[in-house]
């Protein structure tokens, strides 16, 4: 594919008409920052990308990005939702579900937050875990 910077940078002024300091860096097998060097102690200009060339670059650089991000995003959303449905309950998930249309949280019998209430506050509705998975089942949710 290359040729080891040792041998031979005898072509560079040559190839530096066609080619930039990264594809001549990918070609010679070495880091870009030698190929500057040489080309600056030579004298020599590589190619530089036009405008057109580095819009199209971008674009492609921006277009796989925005795949990647969407692939991750897809995987950790599926990934969640499964971990979440393997350890939490049906009430959890018909409360989730409920959070919605309006805030939904555990509280006593009084209506305070407490994390540890038998009781579901769904906006201003007091309601049992019977009540929060038939309310949900109202709005839309499955099992």
């Amino acid at each position: 594919m290359g040729v080891h910077p040792r041998h031979a940078m005898s072509d560079l002024a040559e190839r530096a008409e066609s080619m930039t300091a990264a594809e001549l860096a990918a070609y010679y097998g070495c880091d870009p920052s030698a190929v500057c060097k040489r080309l600056k102690a030579a004298g020599i200009t590589a190619r530089q990308l036009t405008r057109q060339e580095r819009v199209e670059k971008s674009a492609a650089s921006l277009e796989r990005g925005r795949a990647r991000a969407a692939i991750t995003n897809r995987y950790r959303h599926w990934q969640a939702t499964t971990i979440r449905k393997a350890m939490v309950s049906d009430v959890e998930l018909a409360a989730d579900h409920l959070r919605k249309c309006a805030p939904v949280y555990r509280c006593t019998e009084t209506g305070m937050a407490n994390q540890g209430g038998k009781h579901w506050r769904y906006g201003s509705l007091i309601l049992s875990d019977d009540q929060i998975i038939e309310k949900a089942k109202g709005k839309g949710w499955v099992r």
